[in-house]
């Protein structure tokens, strides 16, 4: 869980950079690459997800939620993965809105 979390902080800092940041240091913008990172991870995550709703186990300091709470999670993340790819514009970059600079 220590892991998940540290990728999770890694990835949002890695999204919210911005670009002339990793300009300066030399680097390639990391955005696209923090969010196909992201969604590997969600992906890896629905399945301990699932794995928790099958078993019923809480998380810990989440206990007084009620059970149905441990079904919501993996069904929303699909939905959480392709908000991340259209975030990042990893994926439909033609449906954005062209940005007037």
């Amino acid at each position: 869980m220590w892991f998940t979390g540290a990728a999770e902080i890694l990835g949002g800092i890695a999204l919210v950079t911005p670009g002339t940041v990793w300009q300066r240091l030399g680097m390639p913008r990391l955005h696209q690459v923090a969010g196909v990172a992201l969604v590997i991870l969600l992906l890896a995550m629905v399945t301990a997800n699932i794995n928790m709703a099958l078993q019923g186990s809480a998380v810990a300091g989440l206990e007084a939620l009620p059970a149905w709470y441990g079904w919501i999670r993996p069904l929303l993340q699909p939905l959480i993965m392709l908000w991340v790819l259209y975030a990042t514009e990893v994926a439909w970059r033609e449906m954005r809105i062209p940005q007037h600079v």
